[in-house]
């Protein structure tokens, strides 16, 4: 017998012991009715007092309709990873093959064959094949252009008063992108000739020098710190004052002399000799002038702001303080005695000019 049947005979063995039980006393008048269970009645997978299937079948996470869009969401992602990869994988093929490609090119070995005297040799050709690959080996599709700030930034530093020729201004910034996607093409051209993963390693040559230099080991290293210490301390020269000092008079008084020689060159006819005079001293006062409200106050704030950032030797050591000015009167005389040379040399060019034609 199967198990269904041996529930069911339980059953109706109980149904009918209940039956004689209550059948058996007098005080009860109840009428008892007959049962009759279905023959296909499962009493395992239906309890008595179960609810309906429907209320009992379990919530899941997935009937919810938040929980879909975010599995959604999850699945799009997944997706969308995974086709980033694929992509990221097809690119380096990609790259790898061209820089195989690039590389296989322009180190190609020429015919052995070749006569010595041929033109161009091999290492001009050499040189042809990489311009070339430079200038055309690249897709500029692969190459990111200037970004627009930079641009901005460079156009920022043009006067005011040349931003007027249009066309020029505009030939200048094809120029400079021309010249940026160049210098791209250049970097990429380097960098695959210089990946080890491409081309093979080049051993260093072992010079006399490299070998003195392993003989020697690090002996040398403190004579070496000892000489820095003292050219820091004594060479003012290599002082950022006096580097701002020389760079000042070559940026804003190159051009200055005790003679206009062009305010001279102006005048029309013989000079009279008191207006001849007149015109010298006074050339020879505007240059004094500029020398001592514009020279000097630059010089002084060029001083002021390296005290400031503690560029100047320290007042407690005399010796280095009169040392380090007197490196400044040094460059300041020299300056002035360069005016005075240059002024001497443009006056006797003036005096020797016959205006010949």
């Amino acid at each position: 017998m199967s198990g269904r049947e041996v529930e069911r005979d339980r059953l109706l063995k109980r149904i009918a012991e209940k039956t004689a039980k209550l059948e058996a006393r007098s005080d009860l008048n109840i009428k008892i009715p007959r049962l009759q269970l279905p023959s296909e009645y499962n009493f395992r997978d239906r309890s008595i007092f179960s609810l309906p299937p429907k209320i009992l079948k379990p919530i899941l996470a997935s009937g919810h309709p938040k929980y879909r869009k975010k599995l959604l969401a999850e699945r799009k992602i997944a997706n969308e990873l995974k086709k980033n990869l694929k992509s990221y994988t097809i690119l380096r093929k990609q790259r790898e093959a061209f820089r195989l490609r690039l590389v296989s090119l322009i180190t190609k070995v020429e015919d052995e064959t070749m006569e010595i005297d041929e033109i161009p040799s091999a290492q001009e050709k050499e040189m042809l094949r990489y311009y070339y690959y430079v200038k055309h080996g690249v897709d500029t599709v692969h190459v990111a252009p200037i970004d627009e700030k930079v641009l901005n930034r460079v156009l920022s530093l043009v006067p005011r008063r040349l931003m007027a020729w249009d066309e020029t201004l505009n030939n200048t910034i094809d120029d400079i992108k021309e010249d940026f996607m160049m210098a791209n093409k250049k970097a990429i051209i380097d960098f695959v000739l210089q990946d080890p993963a491409f081309i093979t390693g080049v051993q260093d040559e072992n010079t006399p020098f490299k070998q003195e230099k392993k003989e020697i080991g690090n002996s040398f290293r403190p004579a070496f710190d000892y000489a820095k210490f003292k050219m820091e301390r004594n060479l003012h020269v290599i002082n950022p004052c006096l580097s701002v000092l020389l760079d000042l008079w070559y940026t804003r008084f190159r051009k200055l002399r005790l003679i206009d020689t062009i305010e001279l060159k102006g005048h029309e006819g013989a000079f009279d000799l008191q207006e001849f005079k007149y015109v010298f001293n006074k050339s020879i006062e505007n240059c004094k002038d500029i020398l001592m409200n514009q020279y000097y106050y630059a010089v002084t704030d060029v001083f002021l702001q390296g005290g400031k950032r503690n560029k100047l030797p320290d007042p407690g050591k005399p010796k280095r303080m009169r040392s380090f000015y007197n490196s400044v009167a040094t460059i300041m005389t020299n300056q002035l005695q360069i005016l005075c040379l240059k002024s001497l040399y443009d006056y006797i060019q003036y005096i020797i000019d016959i205006k010949v034609r």
